[in-house]
């Protein structure tokens, strides 16, 4: 860049008006290039989170039976394109998605055996999003939302580009659409809020699940975190 302003002032490149559109090009060009390196050499985040959750009926009351099985906090290791979503409820102990396998195991309460679900799968595609700037403050951090409508709900995530996450990780993640969330953020997300639409006895009602981050630690993390013990 420095050798390019070299030359156009030696020369007068400046000082001449026919040069003017070339110049702006010039400009635009870089501006392109620099903020596409910043993006593409970006630090990906890895560490864990600790998210706290709730989940509330349509009223907004606390509904203390299903927040019991889904725990009231969740641990999220993160390396690369692996997970691991440990929670204190009483469905699982923790979930682990491998991006080599593209599949999710889930190691329920009471057995030694793994649920495996293929991540390509995806029982609710998208039916439309849209995206809102500085929504929210989360732990010291702006964060933009994105809003994800689906046959069976609604799903809001608030993000922060501080926490980048490769979306080349997740191309085949299907699975809660997770591949269209990070797509368009690149970005991991610092609280979710779930309102999905359910029927009991041919009577409709709206489940409210929010999960907010209360800690965020990042640190290298071992890949001994992911592995799957069979």
């Amino acid at each position: 860049m420095g050798s390019w302003f070299y030359i156009f002032k030696k020369h007068n490149f400046f000082g001449k008006p026919e040069n003017m559109p070339l110049l702006k090009f010039i400009i635009i060009i870089t501006v392109i290039v620099t903020f596409s390196l910043g993006n593409a050499f970006a630090k990906e985040f890895e560490g864990i989170v600790e998210y706290r959750n709730s989940v509330l009926d349509e009223n907004g009351e606390a509904q203390s039976t299903l927040e019991k099985k889904v725990g009231s906090k969740r641990m999220y290791y993160i390396k690369g394109g692996n997970y691991k979503s440990v929670s204190n409820g009483a469905l699982f102990k923790y979930q682990i998605y491998l991006f080599d396998e593209n599949k999710i195991y889930t190691k329920k309460i009471g057995t030694d055996k793994y649920d495996i679900v293929d991540a390509a799968d995806n029982e609710f595609p998208v039916l439309d999003y849209s995206i809102s700037f500085n929504q929210e403050t989360i732990l010291g951090f702006k964060c933009d939302l994105i809003t994800i409508l689906t046959e069976n709900g609604v799903y809001k995530y608030y993000y922060s580009r501080a926490h980048k996450i490769n979306p080349d990780n997740y191309i085949k993640h299907n699975n809660g659409n997770w591949r269209f969330y990070v797509s368009r953020t690149s970005a991991l997300p610092l609280k979710m809020v779930f309102e999905i639409n359910t029927k009991r006895f041919f009577v409709a009602y709206k489940t409210i699940y929010e999960s907010v981050a209360v800690n965020i630690i990042e640190r290298p993390l071992s890949l001994e975190e992911f592995e799957i013990k069979k």
